[in-house]
């Protein structure tokens, strides 16, 4: 039998940043082929398993769904937190009924500044790529894009994918991308076959893809592409950050008339939380954190996965005392 524990810590500083957690989802839901309570049903699920802070969805049809979306997250946030807090929007305009929209909790996030990149928009039924500057309350400032790329034509994609990397080039500030691409990288040769486009927007080490922990097609269909991505650029390259696909059964596929052919992606971020102060972590060495089985049982992925969470949190808590000892 092998015993997790974790050693005591004292923290011999006070007004020291925390390791705290953003959790970022994007969803195409393909509002003209899916059904608006449906899709959002998915959504307060993925929010009560997962509590994400700020959302991202593409191919978004009306301010119908804007609102069914705003009102299922806030409930959920609510139903978990009791804070009473509604989720804010920044609504792109252009596209016609495959706009871009983002959602976010504004008692962790603060919109310094918003524009659609219209310059890259080179057909009217595309729309133009999202870009938001936001202020992590306690945290850090970071620019995150969000863009759904043609769907038809490879051209297209790859003249926007240039586009894409110019502007990231641009950016001082840390950068997360997350958006539909359609660059045909397929699970069936690891992407040996995808478009030029993807290697164009990443060119020159300017953007990274966080690849999923497990590897799945995002879209349903025979080709088993990934068409969704998470990207980052600039200091986000540094961060600690993990991804996973949403929904990753193979029952998920094939999508009806209700539900998205694509499925959600999931970026979990660690950044230093200004605003909190390290806590004392104290257990005994044959204990586990509250609520998690006794070590001689067999773990499930879900509290697997908590585990290394918790482990992830209090390494980055431990490097950044480190980096203040000067001591590596």
């Amino acid at each position: 039998m092998r015993s997790l524990f974790l050693a005591s810590l004292t923290v011999l500083f006070s007004g020291l940043a925390s390791a705290a957690e953003l959790n970022v989802a994007f969803f195409n839901v393909e509002s003209d082929h899916s059904e608006r309570r449906t899709i959002g049903s998915q959504i307060t699920r993925y929010y009560r398993d997962f509590q994400i802070d700020l959302w991202a969805f593409a191919e978004v049809w009306d301010d119908d769904w804007r609102r069914e979306f705003v009102d299922d997250i806030s409930k959920a946030h609510d139903r978990a937190t009791r804070e009473g807090i509604e989720f804010r929007t920044v609504f792109g305009e252009t596209g016609g009924d495959n706009r871009l929209l983002v959602v976010y909790n504004p008692a962790k996030l603060e919109v310094v500044a918003s524009q659609e990149l219209a310059g890259l928009d080179i057909r009217r039924s595309n729309p133009a790529p999202l870009a938001i500057h936001f202020r992590l309350r306690g945290g850090p400032e970071f620019m995150f894009l969000v863009a759904r790329l043609d769907r038809y034509r490879e051209e297209a994609r790859e003249q926007a994918a240039e586009g894409l990397n110019r502007w990231v080039t641009q950016q001082t500030l840390p950068v997360v991308v997350g958006g539909t691409f359609g660059f045909g990288w397929s699970t069936k040769d690891n992407g040996a076959s995808r478009e030029a486009g993807f290697d164009k927007l990443i060119g020159g080490d300017v953007l990274t893809w966080v690849r999923p922990s497990r590897v799945v097609a995002t879209e349903c269909g025979p080709a088993r592409n990934v068409d969704d991505f998470i990207f980052v650029g600039g200091p986000a390259r540094d961060w600690p950050i993990k991804t996973r696909v949403l929904s990753d059964a193979p029952n998920y596929c094939p999508d009806s008339d209700l539900t998205s052919s694509h499925r959600p992606l999931l970026a979990r971020i660690t950044y230093e939380d200004a605003n909190a102060v390290l806590p004392v972590v104290a257990a005994s060495p044959s204990t586990l954190p509250a609520g998690l089985p006794s070590a001689d049982k067999q773990l499930d992925p879900a509290t697997r996965e908590e585990i290394l969470r918790r482990i992830a949190l209090i390494e980055a808590e431990l490097a950044a005392l480190k980096e203040l000892l000067g001591v590596e």
